[in-house]
Protein backbone atom coordinates (compact mmCIF):
# COMPACT_ATOMS: atom_id res chain seq x y z
CA UNK A 1 0.00 0.00 0.00
CA UNK A 2 1.57 3.23 -1.02
CA UNK A 3 1.18 6.20 1.83
CA UNK A 4 0.14 9.60 1.00
CA UNK A 5 2.54 11.52 3.13
CA UNK A 6 1.43 14.55 4.79
CA UNK A 7 3.73 16.74 6.90
CA UNK A 8 2.93 19.19 9.23
CA UNK A 9 5.85 21.33 11.43
CA UNK A 10 5.02 22.28 15.02
CA UNK A 11 5.43 25.60 16.61
CA UNK A 12 9.26 25.99 17.71
CA UNK A 13 8.03 27.47 20.82
CA UNK A 14 6.47 24.18 21.72
CA UNK A 15 10.03 22.18 21.38
CA UNK A 16 12.42 24.45 23.27
CA UNK A 17 15.81 23.74 22.30
CA UNK A 18 15.54 22.61 18.80
CA UNK A 19 15.49 23.96 15.50
CA UNK A 20 11.68 22.18 14.41
CA UNK A 21 10.15 18.87 14.95
CA UNK A 22 7.82 17.59 12.05
CA UNK A 23 5.66 14.58 11.81
CA UNK A 24 5.18 12.79 9.24
CA UNK A 25 1.33 10.93 8.70
CA UNK A 26 0.68 7.89 6.56
CA UNK A 27 -2.56 7.15 7.96
CA UNK A 28 -4.62 7.71 10.94
CA UNK A 29 -2.88 4.46 12.31
CA UNK A 30 0.56 4.78 11.30
CA UNK A 31 3.14 7.63 11.88
CA UNK A 32 6.45 8.49 11.39
CA UNK A 33 9.00 11.24 13.17
CA UNK A 34 11.48 13.33 11.59
CA UNK A 35 13.21 15.48 13.91
CA UNK A 36 15.54 18.40 13.31
CA UNK A 37 17.78 18.72 16.43
CA UNK A 38 20.24 21.33 17.92
CA UNK A 39 22.83 19.63 15.74
CA UNK A 40 20.58 19.80 12.38
CA UNK A 41 21.01 16.27 11.44
CA UNK A 42 18.08 14.32 10.18
CA UNK A 43 16.61 11.39 10.65
CA UNK A 44 13.21 9.45 8.67
CA UNK A 45 11.74 6.78 10.58
CA UNK A 46 9.77 4.52 8.51
CA UNK A 47 7.00 2.55 10.17
CA UNK A 48 7.41 -0.75 8.30
CA UNK A 49 10.51 -1.32 9.41
CA UNK A 50 11.10 0.80 12.06
CA UNK A 51 8.99 0.64 15.77
CA UNK A 52 8.23 4.43 16.48
CA UNK A 53 7.36 5.08 20.27
CA UNK A 54 5.61 8.43 21.95
CA UNK A 55 6.42 7.75 25.65
CA UNK A 56 4.06 9.45 27.90
CA UNK A 57 5.36 11.11 31.25
CA UNK A 58 2.55 12.10 32.95
CA UNK A 59 1.89 16.20 32.53
CA UNK A 60 6.14 16.67 32.03
CA UNK A 61 5.84 15.67 28.06
CA UNK A 62 6.50 13.63 26.04
CA UNK A 63 9.16 11.76 24.13
CA UNK A 64 8.81 11.03 20.25
CA UNK A 65 11.74 8.30 19.50
CA UNK A 66 12.73 5.76 17.06
CA UNK A 67 12.73 2.73 18.60
CA UNK A 68 15.32 1.13 15.98
CA UNK A 69 17.62 4.27 17.03
CA UNK A 70 17.14 5.23 20.43
CA UNK A 71 19.34 8.21 20.10
CA UNK A 72 17.30 10.46 17.44
CA UNK A 73 14.51 11.35 19.86
CA UNK A 74 12.99 14.67 20.87
CA UNK A 75 11.17 16.04 23.79
CA UNK A 76 8.09 18.28 23.57
CA UNK A 77 7.29 19.92 26.84
CA UNK A 78 3.27 19.58 26.54
CA UNK A 79 0.49 17.80 28.33
CA UNK A 80 -0.85 14.99 27.52
CA UNK A 81 -4.02 15.47 24.81
CA UNK A 82 -2.44 18.59 23.25
CA UNK A 83 -3.95 19.15 19.74
CA UNK A 84 -1.77 20.16 16.77
CA UNK A 85 -3.55 21.88 14.45
CA UNK A 86 -2.54 23.05 11.15
CA UNK A 87 -2.24 19.77 8.95
CA UNK A 88 -2.16 20.62 5.27
CA UNK A 89 -5.39 17.78 4.56
CA UNK A 90 -8.49 20.65 5.11
CA UNK A 91 -6.47 21.89 8.44
CA UNK A 92 -7.32 18.63 10.44
CA UNK A 93 -6.35 17.95 13.89
CA UNK A 94 -3.85 15.65 14.96
CA UNK A 95 -4.24 14.09 18.33
CA UNK A 96 -2.02 12.01 20.37
CA UNK A 97 -3.42 9.91 22.64
CA UNK A 98 -2.08 8.83 26.59
CA UNK A 99 -3.28 6.33 28.27
CA UNK A 100 -1.53 6.77 31.18
CA UNK A 101 1.51 8.05 32.53
CA UNK A 102 4.67 6.46 31.62
CA UNK A 103 3.12 4.32 28.44
CA UNK A 104 3.77 3.99 25.12
CA UNK A 105 1.23 5.07 22.15
CA UNK A 106 2.02 4.14 19.17
CA UNK A 107 -0.88 5.78 17.53
CA UNK A 108 -1.56 9.48 16.11
CA UNK A 109 -5.38 10.20 15.52
CA UNK A 110 -6.08 12.74 12.13
CA UNK A 111 -9.94 13.89 12.55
Amino acid sequence: MTADLKTVQLPIANNPGYDALQIVMLDSSNVSTHTVGASASTHVCHPSTDIVEIHVGGDTGILIGNGSVSTDAQMLDLPPGVHFYGLPDGLKTLVWKAIADDTVVKILEVR
